[in-house]
């Protein structure tokens, strides 16, 4: 799981191995393009508050060629107690920048300008009185511009910086890094282990900041170790450098922060290979997301397209393919990776659930789920469909006049969220908690007087049945008089006490006090055998007040024929369901058909 932050995060230019990091600039050296000092520019608190990007070599004592401390950059500058570190730094620094201007034209100016001050102890001085009038200190970064431009944005010197940082990292050693090597398990190069504090995480989730990792200092080695922080039975060792880590935490809190990448409500963060790809995640569990002709015209694409920012994807990709990483290139037949993340009131960040599949496997994924909750409206012939997951919860929620539904979905549903969520992109059952309340929801339907129950309800009836293996289910979108699945016996019996219901309706000349379906629908989900044969004495009484019988009597016999005499004594939860659907579905048609009836009778009278 960390592997693939890590390698997100480079992919995107978050971050590379050990050579970025964010810095806050506290001024900028203004030169022209012949190395000639210009002006000192300060940034005030406010522009300090946005980091900027700097390389930053992957060593113990680490330094950059584009932005560095003031004690580092000149030891002796004003105000600085010189001391060993500082020393030795400022001689890595200068033998970096040396090396830079070589293959950097914008690192030879800033090179050239160093040597001018070394040459000229007046205009050092200066600088350094300059410096320390915008209280600048010692311990404050400084960087360079050219010509008006950010040193950190000039683009000739990165790939010789790339270069430069794998060369420390093939080497494998250091004299002025203490302590012995481990074998990282992001990389499989040889690193130094983490010394000081873990990074933490910063992002809007997190307040002041979690640690990314759970950590252990008497481990095997004796060093400090990583470990997976999300709780697995026996944590797993995931020895890293400290570069690595930053390089992890920027991912994840870029994932936390793009509004693309993560879900509060759902607690999730997601990403894809292709940078370009479809966002079918968000797509699916959008709140109150109307645009579904673009999802479905997304659904429907069969052929790669190409994509925009192909080209950039894959140079940024080079890094890690010289390395010998297999990596999916910017097509939209890459994966999807996919994790649930918490941030206890301990701080702890605990990542869990981690998931990862074809992008093709998603767009079927989703197809399919879109598939399976149709449910075609007889009286309408309207086409019914769950279109996101948060339509979902809103559905199955007992207690809706809340101002915070999802908290109150979650108090009320539970881990069953998580479990929808894998139900919609990942083509999995859905909870049997969740037929439990739907079926319980259909029977309070009926007792309150309603013809049909809520259509949510037979939609989530439907899915859950086929997840479940009934693939005959697939053609029930509104009656299916033929069908014979696994569950065909409920199903069957619901279609045949709508029957009775209705026949009971229409027989009546001054109403009826209590319908057949008030009366005994729960009791004949429960014992449908009794219930049957209690009921079923009245048929023939109500078809005898009838005008014409022969629709009935047809369709009495179909169900009489699927049954064959066979009706269990009890149901399973699953052959409730289906009974649901086949009440549902026949009163639909019943519904149509009277509709239709009064639409002919309006017609002749106005003829």
């Amino acid at each position: 799981m960390y592997k693939e932050i890590y390698d997100f995060a480079i992919s995107r230019g978050i971050g590379s191995a050990g050579n970025t990091e964010k810095r806050d600039v506290a001024a900028y050296i203004e030169l022209d393009r012949e190395g000639n000092y210009r002006v000192l520019e300060a940034r005030s608190k406010d522009e300090r508050k946005q980091k900027v990007l700097c390389p930053k070599t992957p060593k113990h004592l680490a330094i950059s060629p584009v932005c560095e401390k003031l004690k580092y950059i000149w030891p002796e500058c004003a105000g600085n107690i010189q001391g060993k570190t500082e020393k030795i730094k400022h001689e890595e620094w200068l033998s970096c920048m040396k090396k830079g201007a070589e293959r950097s034209e914008s690192i030879a100016i800033a090179y050239k300008f160093l040597n001018k001050i070394e040459d000229s102890p007046e205009m050092a001085q200066e600088l350094w009185i300059k410096l320390e009038s915008f209280k600048i200190k010692p311990g404050e970064f400084v960087s360079f511009r050219i010509d008006g431009k950010n040193l950190e944005n000039e683009t000739d010197w990165k790939e010789w910086f790339e270069e430069y940082c794998d060369d420390i990292i093939r080497s494998g050693s250091d004299e002025k890094m203490p302590g012995k090597k481990i074998v990282s398990c992001i990389t499989g190069q040889k690193v130094d282990p983490i010394v000081g504090k873990f990074p933490k995480i910063m992002a809007p989730q997190t307040g002041s900041g979690v640690p990314v990792f759970s950590n252990d200092q008497s481990s095997v080695t004796g060093e400090r170790c990583s470990f997976h922080s999300f709780g697995d039975s026996g944590s797993t060792a995931c020895p890293m450098s400290k570069e690595e880590t930053e390089i992890i935490k920027a991912g994840i809190e870029y994932l936390l922060t793009s509004e693309n990448n993560h879900d509060n409500n759902f607690g999730i963060m997601y990403w894809f290979d292709n940078p370009d790809a479809f966002n079918l995640i968000k797509k699916a569990i959008s709140i109150g997301d109307t645009d579904f002709d673009e999802l479905m015209d997304e659904l429907e694409e069969t052929t790669e397209r190409s994509q925009g920012k192909e080209e950039k994807y894959t140079a940024a990709l080079q890094t890690l393919i010289k390395k010998g990483k297999e990596i999916e290139l910017g097509k939209v037949s890459g994966n999807y990776y996919i994790m649930s993340f918490d941030v206890p009131a301990k701080g702890r960040l605990y990542l869990s659930d981690y998931h990862k599949d074809t992008y093709q496997n998603l767009k079927a994924s989703i197809k399919k789920w879109y598939k399976d909750t149709t449910i075609i409206d007889s009286r309408s012939n309207f086409e019914y469909r769950i279109t996101n997951l948060y339509a979902i919860l809103l559905g199955l929620l007992e207690k809706k006049d809340v101002k915070d539904k999802f908290k109150q979905a979650k108090k009320e549903l539970g881990m069953d969220i998580k479990n929808l969520l894998n139900a919609v992109i990942s083509d999995q059952e859905i909870p049997v908690r969740i037929l439990h309340k739907v079926s319980h929801r259909v029977d309070r339907d009926i007792l309150e007087g309603k013809i049909i129950p809520d259509i949510f309800y037979l939609q989530l009836i439907k899915a859950y049945l086929i997840r479940k293996g009934d693939v005959e289910m697939e053609n029930a979108m509104k009656l299916n008089k033929e069908y014979n699945g696994i569950y065909s016996k409920g199903y069957q019996c619901g279609r045949w006490l709508a029957c009775m219901d209705y026949i009971q309706f229409l027989s009546a000349q001054k109403g009826v006090n209590v319908s057949i379906a008030k009366k005994y629908y729960k009791a004949m989900k429960k014992s449908p055998a009794k219930i049957f044969t209690m009921v079923n004495d009245n048929k023939e009484h109500y078809l005898g007040k009838l005008k014409s019988r022969s629709m009935f009597d047809k369709i009495f016999g179909e169900i009489s024929n699927s049954l064959n005499g066979d009706i269990p004594a009890h149901f399973s939860i699953e052959e409730q369901a289906a009974f649901d659907l086949g009440y549902a579905q026949q009163r639909m048609v019943f519904m149509s058909a009277k509709n239709k009836n009064a639409e002919n009778k309006e017609e002749n009278e106005n003829e």
